[in-house]
């Protein structure tokens, strides 16, 4: 259910065992509740996963034995969201640029997510714990600039926020030997000021 004690409409449980990271039990949804069968017995970490909700962590671990465990409750709150628009300095849209969150505050500091801009440029991901988020826009059409992009979210907020990227340029020549011959299969990288390393094969 949501911090408010009512069910929420999609999500997803997953069981996890200690130790045994690559091994996972998917639930299904039956009747309201989500239903793991033909489990061994084991102590089991679960994994909730809501649309548009953020986790309430940590969750206490589940111990099954040789009995059926029912009844179990898992909170989660209304999680924040962000949206907007990923576009260049001189106004073209960017579709198809990948957007990373990463959460800066708070002790699951850390990844939080992708998104992904659409023909129209617009993006939106939400589900997102409270807090200030670092976002990264990556794409062959534009560059972010130095000082990237922060947001800080309330609980259950929207914020608007666009993405606007440095335009870009190509850069075009040729590989010759010490004859002024073409030389093929040649690996060019190109370092930017700010780190990034682009490459491209002759």
């Amino acid at each position: 259910p949501s911090g408010q004690g009512s069910p929420v409409p999609d999500g997803t449980v997953i069981l996890r065992q200690p130790g045994h990271p690559d091994d996972s039990i998917e639930t299904a949804r039956r009747d309201g509740w989500w239903v793991a069968e033909s489990v061994r017995p084991g102590t089991y970490q679960p994994a909730i996963y809501c649309t548009d909700y953020a986790r309430r962590e940590p969750y206490a671990p589940i111990v099954v034995g040789n009995e059926d465990v029912t009844g179990l409750q898992w909170e989660v709150e209304p999680g924040a969201r962000i949206r907007g628009k990923v576009v260049t300095r001189s106004g073209d849209v960017i579709d198809g640029a990948e957007i990373y969150l990463r959460r800066v505050t708070g002790n699951d500091a850390g990844f939080a997510g992708v998104a992904y801009s659409k023909r129209d440029g617009h993006f939106e991901t939400g589900g997102l714990k409270p807090g200030t988020y670092q976002l990264t826009a990556r794409s062959d059409r534009g560059v972010e600039p130095a000082e990237g992009v922060s947001v800080t979210l309330a609980e259950g907020a929207t914020v608007e926020r666009d993405l606007v990227l440095d335009d870009t340029g190509t850069l075009a020549g040729t590989v010759v030997d010490s004859a002024g011959a073409p030389v093929p299969g040649v690996s060019i990288f190109v370092a930017g000021s700010r780190g990034s390393m682009f490459s491209s094969n002759a």
